[in-house]
């Protein structure tokens, strides 16, 4: 095998290398924001032994206040780590605030 053909394989490696560390950290960034939207329960639906759909009713307006504060900090949390995956985190973030806000208005309205 020719020199150039060792450098070839080689950056070929170093590529391959950075692709999967690419990935890998894409895979730590979606597990991680998994694990966030688990732990949001704003209906108390994990924590509870009974769930009371009337009680949960009744507080509705607490829980989408708690949920659009959930949301809002949030948004803070990634304005202030603010990266390029910071920004479609926050978009995302924003359009969950908005149809919270749509529901609660709807729920107010109705």
């Amino acid at each position: 095998t020719s020199m150039a053909e060792k450098k070839e394989r080689a950056s070929g490696a170093i590529f391959l290398e950075e692709e999967q560390k690419k990935d890998a950290e894409a895979q730590a960034k979606a597990k991680e924001e998994k694990q966030r939207l688990l732990q949001r329960d704003p209906l108390g639906i994990l924590g509870a032994d009974r769930f009371d759909l009337q009680a949960a009713d009744a507080d509705i307006e607490h829980l989408l206040r708690r949920t659009l504060q959930e949301i809002e900090d949030e948004i803070e949390a990634e304005l202030q780590m603010a990266g390029d995956s910071g920004v479609e985190k926050v978009n995302w973030l924003e359009a969950q605030r908005q149809s919270v806000l749509a529901v609660a208005e709807a729920k107010k309205d109705g």
